[in-house]
This record gives structure tokens, C-alpha cells and sequence, in this order.
């Protein structure tokens, strides 16, 4: 067997509401498709169950929903609810983790959970459902996949998790990404030159 860079069952992560725009009715189904032949890993999800989904005609919670995807026993004793955690306690579980995931449906701008993971070093599976494609660039911090599709997210996860080495790499690049365009130096930088631009502007109106 290939020797890894971590020890352990291989954990990705998922934090946010448990919620039908952020996608875990894709990721659910998406990581117990590939867990059937991967004995070694193991999905952790971080978050308050808000109920957004729709059953027999009632709101429900996702862990009520779930049970309408026909997903085996065997698998989902290697789904890990941990419900809602503040930013300390979110810290080691993103250190701890092997990846994170992102499987937004709807669009997301700027989302906390997918700097967090990148800032913490971790390679990021995200949709393209907005600014997180920018923010982890393909290849470099993480991959891309289609918002609400199934088969390319499951490939993401299997594609990660058979490839520890890419995965070491590509979370080296998010942490190298963050340095480069988040870090508040970097920040304060881009500020400062959008306010140069904008007077230099100004004089020659």
C-alpha cells in the first residue's frame, strides 16, 4: 500500500447549514458512491440543520430528507454529524482534515468556509457557483466541479482521495494562494491601489 502523508481514515470536510443551497443533498449521496470501494474514508459534517427541503409536503430537516436517498447503512456509519461549532473548535477539524468540500448550488460570493480551508492548508473540491472558483484557483488550490452534479463531485472525491500526493500539493498551493491574495498585508496593498487609481482618476475629470 502507498504510504501518505496522513495517518488515519482520510477526512474530508464539510462545514455550513445543513441546507438545501449549500448542496449536502449532492455531497451525501456523491461521497457514499465513492466510499463503497474506499474503506478508508470518511466524510465529516459541521453545522446547524435548517430545515429547507421538502417531504410528503412539509419542511424538513436534512436528516429527516436523507432517508428518502436510498443510501446504505454500511456507508453512512462513515458519515459524521457534528452539528454547529464555533470558529476555535473548526480550527483542528480543518487541520485534521485530508480535504474539504463545497458543494454549493446556489451562489456564493466570498464564503467564509472555503477561506478558512484554503487558509488552513487544505485542498478544496468547490462548484461553480460563484466566486469560489476564483478564490481556489483549479489545480493549483483545489477542483472544480459542476454545482448540483452528482457524478462529477463523486469524481472529485475519488480523484483526491486515491491521490494523497496531489492532495498534499494542491493544499500547499490553497495555503500559498491565501498568502499571496489574502493575507492582510496583500490586502491592505489592493486597498491602497484602488484608492491611488480612483484619485489619479479624479484629477482628470
Amino acid at each position: 500500500s502507498t504510504t501518505t502523508w496522513q495517518s488515519g481514515p482520510k477526512r474530508f470536510l464539510f462545514t455550513g447549514r445543513l441546507e438545501h443551497r449549500e448542496g449536502v443533498q449532492i455531497l451525501l449521496p456523491a461521497f457514499v458512491r465513492v466510499a463503497r470501494d474506499l474503506p478508508d474514508i470518511e466524510l465529516l459534517m459541521v453545522g446547524h440543520d435548517t430545515p429547507t427541503f421538502t417531504m410528503d409536503g412539509k419542511t424538513v430537516h436534512f436528516k429527516e430528507f436523507m432517508t428518502t436517498l436510498g443510501l446504505a447503512e454500511d456507508t453512512l456509519r462513515r458519515v459524521h454529524f457534528l452539528g454547529r461549532k464555533t470558529l476555535e473548535e473548526l480550527i483542528p477539524l480543518y487541520r485534521e482534515a485530508y480535504a474539504c468540500v463545497i458543494p454549493s448550488v446556489s451562489f456564493e460570493n466570498f464564503p467564509n468556509s472555503c477561506l478558512e480551508a484554503i487558509a488552513c492548508g487544505k485542498a478544496v473540491i468547490v462548484t461553480d457557483a460563484g466566486g469560489m472558483v476564483e478564490m481556489a484557483p483549479a489545480n493549483v488550490a483545489g477542483l472544480h466541479v459542476k454545482a448540483g452534479d452528482i457524478d462529477t463531485l463523486a469524481a472529485a472525491i475519488r480523484q483526491l482521495a486515491e491521490n494523497p500526493e496531489e492532495t498534499k500539493r494542491l493544499g500547499e498551493g490553497a495555503r500559498q494562494t491565501v498568502l499571496d491574495r489574502y493575507a492582510t498585508e496583500k490586502m491592505i496593498e489592493k486597498i491602497m491601489g484602488s484608492y491611488e487609481r480612483m484619485i489619479a482618476e479624479a484629477k482628470y475629470r
